[in-house]
C-alpha cells in the first residue's frame, strides 16, 4: 500500500505529513513559513510563490517517499485570487484584508438582505469573506472587476496546477460568502448581487473527491504513477474532524495567530443574531463556532512591547499575580466573533499606577481567554460536553493552557494529533482510534471565583457602548 502525504496550507505555514496506514504511524512531519504582505487595511499573499513552493517540498519529501499514492489537502478559509487571462496570479488576499470595512458598514444597513445571504451561506457579513472583496471591487474597481477572468482561493489553484481541473470543495466555498449550503451550490441571488458570472468560478464538489494527478506532474513531483488528490476540506473543519476522532469531544478551541471556538454538530445550526459561521464538512457533519482575529498575535505584541521580540513572552508566565479590577479588552486587530465589528480597538480598564509589567501581561492573556469565552457562550452546547481539544502554538505553552482549563471550568486536552493534517490522515485511512497522545489539563476550582468575577467584569466593559471605540 502507498502512502498519503497530508498537506495544510494555512495563513503562517504550508505544513505536511506522511502518514503509512498499514502501521498507522506517521513517517514525516515538517513545515515551511508563508510570507504575508501587510500595508495598512490591505493583508496578502503571492499565491504563485506559495504554489511553487508546495511543488518543492513535495519534491523533497518524495525523494525518500516515492510511493506517495494520495495527497490530500486542507487549506485555510477566505482565500480569494483574482486572475486575469493566462498571466500567474501574485496577489490572494487573506480573511485578515480588511478594506471592504466601509462597504460592509453600508451593506449590513440593509438587515433584509444581510439576513437573507447569511441564511443562505453560513458565513457572517463581515470584510474576512469574499463576498465583502468582492463586493468592495466590484464598487470601487469596477472596470478592473469586470476584467478579471476568474475569482479562485488556494484550493482551487492547487488543484489546477496538480491535476488539469479547477475546482473547491464544499467546505471552503461554504466560507466564501457566496456559495448556498443548502443547495450546494453558488448562490445564484448573491451572484446576480456582485454582478459576477458563475463561470468565472471554480467548479464545487465534495470534499471526499479525488482526483488523478497530470502524467507531467508526477514525473516533476517524483510520487507514485497512480496518486491522487483527495481535495479535503478547510483547515478549521478538519481541525474539528480529527479533534474529535481523537477524543469523541465535539468541541474545540484553536489558538494560533487568529483564534476559533468550534463545535462538530449533526445539524446545520444559525445563530439568529446572525454572529456564528456555520460550515459543511460532510453529509450530517457541519462546524458551527466564532472565529476571533484576537490571538497569538495579540500576546506577541504584548512580548515586543516588553521584551522586543515575539517569543520571549511566553517563558515569563510562571508565577503571575491576580488582578482584579484590571480589564483588559483584547481587540488590537478589529474584531470578528463576537463583535463582527473591525472597528474595535484594545483597551485597558482599571489601569492605575500600581499596575506593573506582571499585571498588564496578566490581564492581556486573561482578556484573549475571556473573549475565547464569550465566542463559546454564544454557541449551543449541551451539559455533556466537557472536555475542551485545544490546538495550535500557543498551547504548547502550559500557564496559557491551565488558565483556559481554569476560565472555562472544562477539562481541556492538547496533543500534536489534532491538527488539520490529523482529520485528513483519518478520512483517508478510517483509523479507529485506540490510544490518544496527549496531555489533559483539569481546571482548578481555588481559581473559579476570581475569573468568574473578573469575566462578569469583562461583558460589563464589552457592551458598553464606548468600549474599545478609537
Amino acid at each position: 500500500m502507498g502512502l498519503l502525504l497530508a498537506v495544510d496550507i494555512g495563513t503562517t505555514a504550508i505544513k505536511y505529513r506522511v502518514e503509512e496506514a498499514n502501521n498507522n504511524r506517521t513517517l514525516l512531519s515538517k513545515s515551511t513559513r508563508i510570507t504575508t504582505y501587510l500595508v495598512g487595511a490591505y493583508a496578502t499573499q503571492n499565491p504563485t510563490k506559495i504554489l511553487e513552493q508546495l511543488k518543492k517540498d513535495i519534491v523533497e519529501i518524495s525523494r525518500n517517499y516515492s510511493n506517495i499514492d494520495t495527497i490530500a489537502l486542507s487549506t485555510a478559509m477566505h482565500t480569494l485570487i483574482p486572475v486575469e487571462q493566462e498571466q500567474l496570479p501574485q496577489e490572494m488576499f487573506l480573511w485578515s484584508d480588511n478594506r471592504s470595512a466601509k462597504v460592509i458598514d453600508d451593506f449590513k444597513q440593509d438587515k433584509e438582505k444581510s439576513r437573507l445571504f447569511y441564511q443562505k451561506t453560513g458565513t457572517p457579513i463581515h470584510p474576512m469573506s469574499p463576498f465583502a472583496k468582492l463586493l468592495y471591487f466590484r464598487l470601487s474597481e469596477e472596470a478592473w472587476y469586470q476584467r478579471v477572468t476568474e475569482w479562485l482561493d488556494i484550493k482551487s489553484l492547487i488543484s489546477r496546477e496538480l491535476t488539469g481541473e479547477t475546482v473547491v470543495d464544499y467546505s471552503v466555498a461554504s466560507a466564501t460568502g457566496i456559495f448556498n449550503s443548502h443547495q450546494l451550490e453558488w448562490d445564484q441571488e448573491i451572484l446576480s448581487f456582485l454582478m459576477l458570472d458563475e463561470k468565472k468560478l471554480a467548479k464545487v464538489v465534495h470534499p471526499k473527491t479525488r482526483l488523478v494527478l497530470k502524467q507531467e506532474m508526477i514525473e516533476k513531483l517524483g510520487v507514485s504513477v497512480e496518486c491522487e488528490l483527495l481535495i479535503g476540506a478547510s483547515d478549521g473543519c478538519m481541525v474539528a474532524l480529527g479533534s474529535f476522532n481523537q477524543t469523541k469531544s465535539p468541541l474545540t478551541i484553536t489558538l494560533g495567530t487568529s483564534g476559533a471556538v468550534r463545535l462538530l454538530s449533526s445539524v446545520r445550526t444559525l445563530n439568529s443574531e446572525e454572529n456564528t459561521f456555520c460550515y459543511y464538512l460532510d453529509e450530517e457533519q457541519w462546524v458551527i463556532g466564532g472565529p476571533t482575529n484576537n490571538g497569538g498575535r495579540v500576546f506577541e505584541w504584548l512580548s515586543e512591547l516588553f521584551y522586543e521580540d515575539k517569543e520571549t513572552l511566553f517563558s515569563k508566565l510562571s508565577d503571575l499575580p491576580q488582578v482584579p479590577y484590571l480589564v483588559f479588552m483584547p481587540y488590537l486587530q478589529g474584531e470578528r466573533a463576537p463583535l463582527w465589528d473591525s472597528s474595535q480597538t484594545g483597551t485597558f480598564y482599571g489601569l492605575t499606577l500600581q499596575h506593573k509589567q506582571p499585571e498588564m501581561i496578566q490581564a492581556v492573556i486573561e482578556g484573549v481567554i475571556f473573549n475565547l469565552f464569550y465566542i463559546f457562550n454564544q454557541l449551543s452546547f449541551s451539559e455533556k460536553e466537557n472536555t475542551l481539544v485545544l490546538s495550535g502554538g500557543v498551547f504548547n505553552n502550559q500557564v496559557i493552557t491551565q488558565m483556559v482549563a481554569d476560565i472555562f471550568q472544562k477539562k481541556c486536552y492538547v496533543s500534536s494529533q489534532t491538527e488539520p493534517t490529523q482529520g485528513l490522515k483519518d478520512w483517508c485511512f478510517l483509523v479507529e482510534i485506540n490510544e490518544i497522545d496527549g496531555e489533559y489539563y483539569e481546571p482548578s476550582k481555588l481559581k473559579k471565583e476570581y475569573y468568574e468575577e473578573k469575566y462578569e467584569l469583562f461583558c460589563k466593559y464589552l457592551h458598553t457602548p464606548v468600549c474599545c471605540k478609537p
